[in-house]
């Protein structure tokens, strides 16, 4: 999995953050925890998967939100 920063409502992958091997369950899900570069509350984060078959689209947007 590769993870990305854009400006909210722009683009995706502008910003190459990191990567790291993730484990899928049979339901196609997986539960990880990336600590890489501070992202402004401005942007948001896409990521996208590589398997067997290739490398997936891009993912739908999540915000940052402020760490508490």
């Amino acid at each position: 999995m590769q993870l990305f920063s854009n400006p909210t409502g722009m683009g995706e992958g502008k910003t190459f953050l990191g990567q790291l091997q993730v484990k899928i369950n049979r339901r196609g899900k997986a539960l990880f925890s990336f600590f890489g570069t501070a992202v402004p509350q401005a942007n948001a984060i896409t990521a996208t998967a590589t398997g067997a078959d290739g490398t997936s689209a891009f993912s739908d947007p999540v915000a940052v939100i402020p760490a508490s």
